[in-house]
């Protein structure tokens, strides 16, 4: 999508000589801002709340976007809304890759929200500073050179 002024809806051309009289702007963009709060947070929607695409989709810079999100609260809901919708997508997956029986999505989902159940992580500082984890693991590689021994001997 392509910049548009406050006027015409066609790119801007060159600056007005100093001096010279400006039309009063028919909408409520200042005179300075060449995109419109509403073009912006369309962009944001459909960046899903990345604020470097929609300036790409905008031809424009972040700081444009940021600017926007700051001076129009509808442009700041619209980051937000368009945020919180991925969120609850990427929520969606992680529910579905459980309900498949996916340890990682098992284990993540447990670890950050189970806390109150006691499923946490915990690091140990004994064992010179392997985290329980490390020991598990050492553990049964210990066992597993243990039975390949037995088997040799």
């Amino acid at each position: 999508m392509s910049r548009q002024t406050r006027h015409s809806g066609q790119p801007p051309t060159k600056k007005k000589e100093a001096g010279q009289h400006q039309p009063a702007a028919a909408s409520s963009v200042p005179p300075n801002q060449l995109y419109d709060p509403m073009l912006i947070a369309s962009a944001l929607e459909r960046s899903r709340g990345m604020v470097t695409a929609a300036a790409r989709l905008l031809h424009c810079s972040r700081q444009t976007i940021y600017n926007a999100v700051q001076a129009y609260p509808e442009v700041k809901a619209a980051l937000e809304d368009a945020r919180e919708l991925q969120l609850d997508m990427a929520e969606l997956r992680l529910f579905e890759a459980i309900d498949k029986g996916q340890a990682w999505a098992i284990c993540y989902y447990l670890k950050t929200q189970g806390r109150k159940r006691g499923y946490i992580e915990k690091v140990e500082h004994g064992a010179d500073g392997l985290t329980l984890e490390q020991l598990v693991l050492l553990s049964q590689k210990m066992e597993e050179e243990q039975a390949r021994e037995a088997g040799h001997a």
